[in-house]
């Protein structure tokens, strides 16, 4: 957000920082644009979506051979698991995941657990991607709709979920409001 990108625009300035260049944009957007699309040596994300979310608007930006860093939490493993087939399109490889515990003495915990995945692009990103983000789709969708099957308190509940959860859930939802 725009708000973002301001304070790490003030904080480059702050510690004098002169070759910055700051850009407000949607990625699954920008990744298609070629000023960005494959120009970059590395890209990081964290806490930003799910490990394959971030795979498809990421990796577009890398030149092959070039490395995404994603610094995830307690749940990484399972992201991981479900980024099979993203790596796979995305002609990606994990080389490193390096276990780090975050030490608070006050509190023993695996969820203080994180993984810092770094995953390597191999190839150039098909052309297809990144595609347009489901949430949005699905936002565009419920705007043009006349007829709600729930009330609009329940569509806005809905809606909240939607854009919280995985692609299947707002394939769901977009049925049920059919």
């Amino acid at each position: 957000t725009a708000k973002k990108t301001a304070y790490i625009a003030s904080a480059a300035e702050h510690l004098g920082l002169k070759n910055v260049s700051i850009l407000t944009g949607r990625a699954e957007e920008l990744g298609t644009d070629l000023k960005y699309r494959e120009k970059f040596d590395v890209c990081s994300a964290r806490a930003v979506a799910e490990l394959r979310v971030l795979l498809e608007w990421c990796v577009p930006f890398i030149k092959p051979n070039g490395y995404f860093l994603s610094l995830k939490g307690k749940n990484a493993l399972a992201e991981l698991d479900h980024a099979q087939n993203a790596l796979k399109q995305l002609s990606c490889k994990l080389e490193i995941d390096e276990k780090v515990t975050l030490f608070e003495p006050w509190e023993e915990s695996e969820e203080n657990d994180r993984h810092n995945f770094i995953i390597r692009k191999t190839k150039a990103t098909d052309k297809k991607y990144p595609r347009r983000n489901a949430p949005k789709i699905l936002s565009d969708r419920l705007r043009k709709e006349k007829d709600f099957v729930f009330s609009q308190n329940h569509t806005k509940i809905s809606m909240k979920i939607c854009f919280s959860r995985t692609k299947f859930s707002c394939f769901f939802l977009s049925i049920l409001l059919k």
